[in-house]
Protein backbone atom coordinates (compact mmCIF):
# COMPACT_ATOMS: atom_id res chain seq x y z
CA UNK A 1 0.00 0.00 0.00
CA UNK A 2 1.22 3.51 -0.82
CA UNK A 3 0.40 6.83 0.81
CA UNK A 4 -1.67 9.28 -1.24
CA UNK A 5 -3.03 12.73 -0.39
CA UNK A 6 -6.28 14.38 -1.45
CA UNK A 7 -7.06 18.10 -1.24
CA UNK A 8 -10.50 18.76 0.25
CA UNK A 9 -12.83 21.71 -0.37
CA UNK A 10 -16.53 22.38 0.08
CA UNK A 11 -18.78 23.10 -2.89
CA UNK A 12 -21.82 25.34 -2.34
CA UNK A 13 -24.88 26.41 -4.37
CA UNK A 14 -26.01 29.57 -2.53
CA UNK A 15 -29.48 31.11 -2.74
CA UNK A 16 -30.45 34.48 -1.26
CA UNK A 17 -33.30 36.90 -0.71
CA UNK A 18 -31.12 39.73 -1.97
CA UNK A 19 -27.59 40.13 -3.32
CA UNK A 20 -26.64 42.08 -0.19
CA UNK A 21 -27.33 38.90 1.83
CA UNK A 22 -24.53 37.00 0.12
CA UNK A 23 -22.24 37.28 3.14
CA UNK A 24 -24.92 37.57 5.84
CA UNK A 25 -26.16 34.63 7.88
CA UNK A 26 -29.69 35.49 9.06
CA UNK A 27 -32.28 33.00 10.31
CA UNK A 28 -34.90 32.26 7.66
CA UNK A 29 -32.57 32.99 4.77
CA UNK A 30 -30.43 30.56 2.83
CA UNK A 31 -26.85 31.60 3.40
CA UNK A 32 -23.74 30.86 1.42
CA UNK A 33 -23.47 27.37 2.92
CA UNK A 34 -26.56 26.10 1.14
CA UNK A 35 -25.94 23.01 -0.96
CA UNK A 36 -28.25 21.52 -3.59
CA UNK A 37 -26.75 18.75 -5.69
CA UNK A 38 -29.20 19.23 -8.54
CA UNK A 39 -27.35 22.45 -9.43
CA UNK A 40 -24.10 20.49 -9.80
CA UNK A 41 -25.83 17.83 -11.90
CA UNK A 42 -27.38 20.48 -14.15
CA UNK A 43 -24.09 22.34 -14.61
CA UNK A 44 -22.07 19.30 -15.68
CA UNK A 45 -24.85 17.70 -17.73
CA UNK A 46 -24.94 20.93 -19.71
CA UNK A 47 -21.12 20.91 -19.97
CA UNK A 48 -21.31 17.38 -21.39
CA UNK A 49 -23.31 18.79 -24.33
CA UNK A 50 -20.55 21.20 -25.35
CA UNK A 51 -18.07 20.45 -28.11
CA UNK A 52 -14.55 19.61 -27.00
CA UNK A 53 -12.98 22.80 -28.34
CA UNK A 54 -15.19 24.92 -26.05
CA UNK A 55 -14.63 23.00 -22.81
CA UNK A 56 -11.46 24.68 -21.53
CA UNK A 57 -10.74 27.53 -19.15
CA UNK A 58 -7.46 29.44 -19.20
CA UNK A 59 -6.28 30.44 -15.74
CA UNK A 60 -3.44 32.58 -14.41
CA UNK A 61 -1.27 31.42 -11.53
CA UNK A 62 1.43 33.53 -9.81
CA UNK A 63 3.76 30.55 -9.27
CA UNK A 64 3.66 29.42 -12.93
CA UNK A 65 5.13 31.52 -15.76
CA UNK A 66 3.59 29.37 -18.49
CA UNK A 67 0.02 29.40 -19.77
CA UNK A 68 -2.31 27.17 -17.76
CA UNK A 69 -5.49 25.48 -18.90
CA UNK A 70 -8.26 23.39 -17.31
CA UNK A 71 -10.33 21.24 -19.67
CA UNK A 72 -13.59 19.53 -18.74
CA UNK A 73 -13.59 15.88 -19.90
CA UNK A 74 -16.50 14.02 -18.31
CA UNK A 75 -19.04 13.88 -15.49
CA UNK A 76 -20.42 10.69 -13.98
CA UNK A 77 -22.86 10.10 -11.14
CA UNK A 78 -21.48 6.99 -9.44
CA UNK A 79 -24.38 6.40 -7.01
CA UNK A 80 -26.58 8.32 -4.57
CA UNK A 81 -23.52 9.33 -2.55
CA UNK A 82 -20.82 10.26 -5.08
CA UNK A 83 -20.22 11.90 -8.44
CA UNK A 84 -16.91 12.25 -10.29
CA UNK A 85 -15.73 15.09 -12.54
CA UNK A 86 -12.81 14.34 -14.87
CA UNK A 87 -10.58 17.29 -15.77
CA UNK A 88 -7.34 17.73 -17.70
CA UNK A 89 -4.70 20.30 -16.79
CA UNK A 90 -2.03 21.63 -19.15
CA UNK A 91 0.96 23.96 -18.94
CA UNK A 92 2.41 25.31 -22.18
CA UNK A 93 4.01 28.37 -23.74
CA UNK A 94 7.68 27.42 -23.98
CA UNK A 95 9.75 24.71 -25.63
CA UNK A 96 10.63 21.70 -23.48
CA UNK A 97 13.12 18.93 -24.12
CA UNK A 98 11.81 15.35 -24.19
CA UNK A 99 14.02 12.89 -22.36
CA UNK A 100 14.34 9.17 -23.08
CA UNK A 101 14.92 7.84 -19.57
CA UNK A 102 15.95 4.34 -20.70
CA UNK A 103 18.89 5.85 -22.60
CA UNK A 104 19.16 8.90 -20.33
CA UNK A 105 19.37 11.26 -23.30
CA UNK A 106 17.20 14.11 -24.52
CA UNK A 107 15.39 13.18 -27.69
CA UNK A 108 13.08 15.72 -29.32
CA UNK A 109 11.15 18.73 -28.04
CA UNK A 110 7.66 19.86 -27.13
CA UNK A 111 7.00 23.13 -28.91
CA UNK A 112 5.44 26.13 -27.17
CA UNK A 113 1.88 25.04 -28.05
CA UNK A 114 2.30 21.45 -26.82
CA UNK A 115 2.00 20.05 -23.32
CA UNK A 116 1.72 16.89 -21.27
CA UNK A 117 -1.84 16.64 -19.95
CA UNK A 118 -2.56 15.50 -16.41
CA UNK A 119 -5.87 13.86 -15.51
CA UNK A 120 -7.41 15.18 -12.28
CA UNK A 121 -10.55 13.79 -10.66
CA UNK A 122 -12.96 15.82 -8.54
CA UNK A 123 -14.90 13.46 -6.30
CA UNK A 124 -18.01 15.14 -4.87
CA UNK A 125 -20.08 13.84 -1.96
CA UNK A 126 -23.73 14.30 -2.87
CA UNK A 127 -24.81 14.47 0.79
CA UNK A 128 -22.26 16.86 2.24
CA UNK A 129 -21.03 18.93 -0.69
CA UNK A 130 -17.40 18.01 -0.05
CA UNK A 131 -15.06 18.06 -3.03
CA UNK A 132 -11.93 15.86 -3.02
CA UNK A 133 -9.30 16.50 -5.70
CA UNK A 134 -6.71 13.94 -6.76
CA UNK A 135 -3.11 14.98 -7.39
CA UNK A 136 -2.43 17.48 -10.13
CA UNK A 137 1.24 17.26 -11.07
CA UNK A 138 0.81 20.48 -13.07
CA UNK A 139 -0.14 22.22 -9.76
CA UNK A 140 -2.98 24.12 -11.45
CA UNK A 141 -6.05 22.92 -9.54
CA UNK A 142 -6.84 24.93 -6.39
CA UNK A 143 -9.75 26.87 -4.90
CA UNK A 144 -9.14 29.96 -7.01
CA UNK A 145 -8.80 28.17 -10.37
CA UNK A 146 -11.85 25.99 -9.69
CA UNK A 147 -13.90 29.11 -8.95
CA UNK A 148 -12.58 30.67 -12.16
CA UNK A 149 -13.68 27.54 -14.05
CA UNK A 150 -17.23 27.60 -12.61
CA UNK A 151 -17.47 31.34 -13.11
CA UNK A 152 -16.37 31.21 -16.75
CA UNK A 153 -18.99 28.58 -17.61
CA UNK A 154 -21.78 29.88 -15.37
CA UNK A 155 -23.87 30.67 -18.45
CA UNK A 156 -24.70 26.96 -18.87
CA UNK A 157 -26.97 27.44 -15.82
CA UNK A 158 -28.84 30.52 -17.07
CA UNK A 159 -31.90 28.55 -18.24
CA UNK A 160 -32.02 26.62 -14.97
CA UNK A 161 -31.61 29.81 -12.91
CA UNK A 162 -34.41 31.58 -14.78
CA UNK A 163 -36.81 28.67 -14.22
CA UNK A 164 -35.78 28.23 -10.57
CA UNK A 165 -36.30 31.91 -9.74
CA UNK A 166 -39.69 31.88 -11.47
CA UNK A 167 -40.92 28.84 -9.51
CA UNK A 168 -39.59 30.17 -6.19
CA UNK A 169 -40.76 33.76 -6.59
CA UNK A 170 -43.19 33.51 -3.67
CA UNK A 171 -40.38 32.56 -1.29
CA UNK A 172 -38.45 35.69 -2.21
CA UNK A 173 -35.35 33.57 -2.74
CA UNK A 174 -33.08 33.86 -5.78
CA UNK A 175 -30.27 32.01 -7.43
CA UNK A 176 -27.72 34.56 -8.58
CA UNK A 177 -25.66 33.83 -11.67
CA UNK A 178 -22.60 34.70 -9.67
CA UNK A 179 -21.99 32.80 -7.55
CA UNK A 180 -24.36 30.00 -8.55
CA UNK A 181 -21.64 27.52 -7.59
CA UNK A 182 -18.86 28.39 -5.16
CA UNK A 183 -15.79 26.48 -3.96
CA UNK A 184 -14.68 27.20 -0.38
CA UNK A 185 -11.60 26.20 1.58
CA UNK A 186 -11.78 23.96 4.62
CA UNK A 187 -9.45 24.32 7.60
CA UNK A 188 -6.42 22.14 7.92
CA UNK A 189 -7.08 19.58 10.64
CA UNK A 190 -3.45 19.91 11.73
CA UNK A 191 -4.17 23.56 12.61
CA UNK A 192 -6.78 22.62 15.23
CA UNK A 193 -4.78 19.66 16.51
CA UNK A 194 -1.75 21.92 17.06
CA UNK A 195 -3.87 24.40 19.04
CA UNK A 196 -4.85 21.55 21.40
CA UNK A 197 -1.17 20.88 22.13
CA UNK A 198 -0.58 24.37 23.55
CA UNK A 199 -0.48 24.92 27.31
CA UNK A 200 -1.43 28.57 26.94
CA UNK A 201 -2.20 31.15 24.28
CA UNK A 202 -0.21 34.38 24.32
CA UNK A 203 -1.67 35.95 21.21
CA UNK A 204 -4.02 35.20 18.32
CA UNK A 205 -5.03 37.14 15.26
CA UNK A 206 -7.22 37.22 12.16
CA UNK A 207 -7.88 39.58 9.26
CA UNK A 208 -11.25 40.66 7.91
CA UNK A 209 -11.76 41.51 4.24
CA UNK A 210 -14.98 43.57 3.90
CA UNK A 211 -15.37 42.99 0.14
CA UNK A 212 -18.96 41.97 -0.56
CA UNK A 213 -19.83 41.64 3.14
CA UNK A 214 -22.33 43.32 5.42
CA UNK A 215 -21.30 41.54 8.61
CA UNK A 216 -18.19 43.57 9.43
CA UNK A 217 -17.06 43.31 13.07
CA UNK A 218 -18.85 45.91 15.20
CA UNK A 219 -15.80 47.34 16.95
CA UNK A 220 -16.02 50.57 18.94
CA UNK A 221 -13.53 52.40 16.74
CA UNK A 222 -15.72 51.96 13.64
CA UNK A 223 -17.65 55.11 14.60
CA UNK A 224 -14.39 57.01 14.97
CA UNK A 225 -13.28 55.80 11.53
CA UNK A 226 -16.58 56.94 10.03
CA UNK A 227 -16.32 60.37 11.67
CA UNK A 228 -12.80 60.64 10.24
CA UNK A 229 -14.00 60.00 6.69
CA UNK A 230 -13.10 56.32 6.41
CA UNK A 231 -15.34 53.49 5.30
CA UNK A 232 -14.87 50.00 6.75
CA UNK A 233 -15.19 48.67 3.19
CA UNK A 234 -12.11 50.56 1.99
CA UNK A 235 -9.46 48.38 3.58
CA UNK A 236 -8.67 45.01 5.06
CA UNK A 237 -8.36 45.01 8.83
CA UNK A 238 -6.24 42.80 11.08
CA UNK A 239 -7.09 42.21 14.74
CA UNK A 240 -4.61 40.94 17.32
CA UNK A 241 -5.56 39.76 20.80
CA UNK A 242 -2.73 39.60 23.37
CA UNK A 243 -1.91 38.74 26.97
CA UNK A 244 -3.89 35.52 27.24
CA UNK A 245 -2.51 33.14 29.86
CA UNK A 246 -5.44 30.98 30.90
CA UNK A 247 -5.35 27.35 29.70
CA UNK A 248 -9.16 27.39 29.39
CA UNK A 249 -8.87 30.11 26.76
CA UNK A 250 -7.41 27.60 24.29
CA UNK A 251 -10.83 25.98 23.81
CA UNK A 252 -12.36 29.42 23.24
CA UNK A 253 -9.76 30.34 20.62
CA UNK A 254 -10.28 27.02 18.85
CA UNK A 255 -14.06 27.52 18.81
CA UNK A 256 -13.60 31.06 17.46
CA UNK A 257 -11.53 29.84 14.51
CA UNK A 258 -13.98 27.03 13.76
CA UNK A 259 -16.69 29.69 13.47
CA UNK A 260 -14.54 32.03 11.38
CA UNK A 261 -13.89 29.26 8.89
CA UNK A 262 -17.60 29.28 8.05
CA UNK A 263 -17.17 32.84 6.80
CA UNK A 264 -15.18 33.52 3.64
CA UNK A 265 -14.19 37.06 4.66
CA UNK A 266 -11.80 36.01 7.44
CA UNK A 267 -8.25 34.84 6.79
CA UNK A 268 -4.59 35.20 7.85
CA UNK A 269 -5.26 33.32 11.07
CA UNK A 270 -2.54 32.45 13.55
CA UNK A 271 -2.17 31.49 17.20
CA UNK A 272 0.93 32.15 19.31
CA UNK A 273 1.43 30.15 22.48
CA UNK A 274 3.68 27.76 24.42
CA UNK A 275 3.78 23.99 24.28
CA UNK A 276 4.35 21.55 27.16
CA UNK A 277 8.12 22.11 26.91
CA UNK A 278 7.71 25.84 27.38
CA UNK A 279 8.70 26.51 23.78
CA UNK A 280 6.95 29.40 22.05
CA UNK A 281 5.15 28.39 18.82
CA UNK A 282 3.19 30.16 16.11
CA UNK A 283 0.49 28.02 14.48
CA UNK A 284 -1.04 28.85 11.09
CA UNK A 285 -3.39 26.94 8.75
CA UNK A 286 -1.57 25.24 5.88
CA UNK A 287 -2.69 27.50 3.04
CA UNK A 288 -6.25 27.21 4.44
CA UNK A 289 -6.57 23.92 2.56
CA UNK A 290 -7.35 20.56 4.08
CA UNK A 291 -5.49 17.45 2.99
CA UNK A 292 -6.56 13.89 3.75
CA UNK A 293 -4.06 11.03 3.58
CA UNK A 294 -5.16 7.59 2.41
CA UNK A 295 -3.45 4.31 1.47
CA UNK A 296 -3.90 2.92 -2.05
CA UNK A 297 -2.69 -0.19 -3.82
CA UNK A 298 -1.57 1.77 -6.89
CA UNK A 299 -1.04 5.53 -7.07
CA UNK A 300 0.23 5.72 -10.67
CA UNK A 301 -2.97 4.22 -12.09
CA UNK A 302 -5.75 5.31 -9.74
CA UNK A 303 -8.84 3.22 -9.13
CA UNK A 304 -11.63 5.75 -8.52
CA UNK A 305 -13.71 3.10 -6.79
CA UNK A 306 -10.84 2.45 -4.37
CA UNK A 307 -10.43 6.19 -3.70
CA UNK A 308 -14.18 6.54 -3.06
CA UNK A 309 -14.06 3.63 -0.61
CA UNK A 310 -11.25 5.38 1.29
CA UNK A 311 -13.22 8.66 1.33
CA UNK A 312 -16.22 6.73 2.64
CA UNK A 313 -14.05 5.48 5.50
CA UNK A 314 -12.87 9.03 6.26
CA UNK A 315 -16.44 10.31 6.51
CA UNK A 316 -17.26 7.71 9.16
CA UNK A 317 -14.93 9.52 11.54
CA UNK A 318 -16.94 11.61 14.00
CA UNK A 319 -15.65 15.06 13.10
CA UNK A 320 -18.12 17.88 12.54
CA UNK A 321 -15.78 19.76 10.22
CA UNK A 322 -15.40 16.80 7.85
CA UNK A 323 -19.05 16.05 7.17
CA UNK A 324 -21.08 19.06 8.19
CA UNK A 325 -24.58 18.97 6.71
CA UNK A 326 -26.27 22.37 6.63
CA UNK A 327 -29.98 22.78 7.30
CA UNK A 328 -31.75 23.57 4.04
CA UNK A 329 -34.66 25.95 3.58
CA UNK A 330 -37.47 24.28 1.66
CA UNK A 331 -37.61 25.33 -2.01
CA UNK A 332 -39.24 24.22 -5.24
CA UNK A 333 -36.46 22.44 -7.11
CA UNK A 334 -36.24 22.61 -10.92
CA UNK A 335 -35.07 19.80 -13.19
CA UNK A 336 -34.11 20.24 -16.83
CA UNK A 337 -34.88 17.31 -19.12
CA UNK A 338 -31.60 16.53 -20.85
CA UNK A 339 -33.32 13.90 -22.98
CA UNK A 340 -35.35 16.65 -24.66
CA UNK A 341 -33.59 17.40 -27.98
CA UNK A 342 -34.96 20.95 -28.11
CA UNK A 343 -33.62 21.80 -24.64
CA UNK A 344 -30.25 20.25 -25.45
CA UNK A 345 -29.97 22.08 -28.77
CA UNK A 346 -30.87 25.40 -27.13
CA UNK A 347 -28.16 24.86 -24.51
CA UNK A 348 -25.58 23.96 -27.17
CA UNK A 349 -26.37 26.97 -29.35
CA UNK A 350 -26.45 29.40 -26.44
CA UNK A 351 -23.26 28.16 -24.77
CA UNK A 352 -21.32 28.11 -28.03
CA UNK A 353 -22.38 31.67 -28.80
CA UNK A 354 -21.26 32.74 -25.32
CA UNK A 355 -17.86 31.06 -25.67
CA UNK A 356 -17.29 32.47 -29.15
CA UNK A 357 -18.30 35.94 -28.02
CA UNK A 358 -16.18 35.86 -24.84
CA UNK A 359 -13.24 33.52 -25.36
CA UNK A 360 -10.85 35.45 -23.16
CA UNK A 361 -10.19 34.43 -19.57
CA UNK A 362 -12.36 36.19 -17.01
CA UNK A 363 -11.54 36.90 -13.39
CA UNK A 364 -13.86 35.09 -11.00
CA UNK A 365 -15.11 38.45 -9.68
CA UNK A 366 -16.05 39.81 -13.11
CA UNK A 367 -19.74 40.27 -13.83
CA UNK A 368 -21.05 40.07 -17.36
CA UNK A 369 -23.62 42.30 -19.02
CA UNK A 370 -26.12 39.45 -18.70
CA UNK A 371 -25.51 39.36 -14.94
CA UNK A 372 -26.17 43.08 -14.66
CA UNK A 373 -29.48 42.70 -16.52
CA UNK A 374 -30.45 39.78 -14.31
CA UNK A 375 -29.60 41.44 -11.02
Amino acid sequence: MKSYSLKVYSIRTPKYKDRKDIEVDINGKINKNHFEFNVIDTFFNAMNLMKGEYRFSEVNLPHIDEKCKITFVDYEVIDNDYAVVTLETDKYGSEKAIKDNTKNIKDGKLNENESVSEIVYLIITRKHGLLYTTRDYNTIINKSTLNTFFNQFRFVLYDYISKWNEQNEETGLKVYKQPAIKIESLPSMDFFEEIDKLTNVIEFSYSFDPTGANDAPDFDDMDILKESGFSKREFKETRKFKDLYNKARIANVKKLYENLYNKTNYDELYVKGRDSNGKEKIIKPEFATRSEHILLKNISNLSIQEVIKKIDDLLKVDNKLKSKVYDLVETNEVYLNFEDNVICQNIVEFTESKVERKPENKDENDRSEDDEKFN
